[in-house]
């Protein structure tokens, strides 16, 4: 009888280790985080503005006793760290699954990993200068770079008028890193990239990880050779230009729908697949986009 009690406990045991998720920390030396700004233009045949600020994780520092890392906004295109084109942010750090954010002399909790469904966190928001309370709505298991990672998915539990995008274990927000609550507005954040030690683990653009402006000064595009025609359009889309890399389409609830990889000049897309009404049309060249409205009819 003892036998069996213990062969059944080994076997809970074996199975607990086996199926475990392994966490993923999330400060790490050497983590990139490239967020994307969007305007979304007034008038539906303009484009929209984009902008690139990034921020990487590199060396350490020393406050009130307690070692964390150093938090740098850095230019999106030194692939390696250079103090030179590089602003000391804050200070960051990590215990028990929490992430602790030390800036303007004060710290505050800006990821509790260890949360379960229903329970709530109290999120300072940088960009509205409040406190937001959140509530845990669902936990799933999503696919990063080959390994799962939890994602926490949240709703607003007070009376602030916004939006919160999901945490993801090891990377951040899905906005970014320390700023994920917004009102409602004109605009978009999000993570278009996430980097360790060069190499690209989360992206929303491919190899596109530089959007629109940057603190650097780079070669304006030329608006005028990007031909786009007809639009409306009702059967076909012609794009014509030069140097372009890649073209996506994004349905009215951000997602994209269609993604190619361009080598050539003209390229012609069958939109009959398409259900009619307003798309975001995002053409890449080298490392800048442009972002026209679309009807399809």
């Amino acid at each position: 009888m003892k036998t069996k009690i213990l062969f059944s406990l080994l076997v809970i045991f074996v199975a607990n280790t086996t199926f475990s998720q392994e966490y993923f920390p999330l400060v790490k030396e050497n983590a990139v985080w490239n967020i994307t700004n969007v305007n979304f233009a007034i008038d539906p045949w303009d484009s929209d503005s984009y902008n690139t600020n990034s921020y990487r994780i590199f060396g350490d520092t020393t406050i009130n006793t307690i070692i964390y890392k150093k938090l740098w906004s850095v230019n999106c295109f030194d692939e390696t760290f250079n103090e030179a084109n590089s602003n000391y942010f804050a200070a960051i750090r990590e215990e028990d699954k929490k992430v602790y954010f030390f800036k303007d002399d004060e710290e505050y909790i800006i990821y509790d990993f260890s949360l379960e469904v229903g329970e709530t966190f109290l999120y300072y928001s940088f960009f509205s200068n409040q406190v937001v309370e959140l509530q845990v709505e669902s936990i799933e298991t999503i696919l990063v770079n080959g390994e799962n990672r939890n994602k926490i998915n949240f709703i607003i539990n007070d009376e602030f008028s916004g939006w919160v995008k999901s945490w993801v274990e090891g990377i951040g927000s899905q906005a970014g890193l320390f700023d994920y609550a917004f009102y409602n507005g004109n605009f978009d954040v999000y993570l278009n990239c996430y980097k360790e030690n060069e190499a690209i683990i989360y992206s929303e653009s491919g190899d596109n990880c530089c959007l629109g402006l940057t603190d650097i000064e780079t070669p304006l595009i030329n608006v005028e050779s990007l031909n786009i025609f007809p639009n409306p359009a009702t059967q076909v889309l012609n794009i014509v230009g030069s140097a372009i890399t890649e073209i996506q389409i994004i349905d009215i609830n951000g997602n994209i729908i269609y993604k190619q990889k361009l080598n050539k000049e003209n390229t012609q897309i069958d939109i009959q697949q398409f259900t009619k009404g307003f798309y975001l049309l995002r053409v890449f060249i080298d490392q800048r986009v442009i972002t026209k409205k679309l009807m399809v009819v």
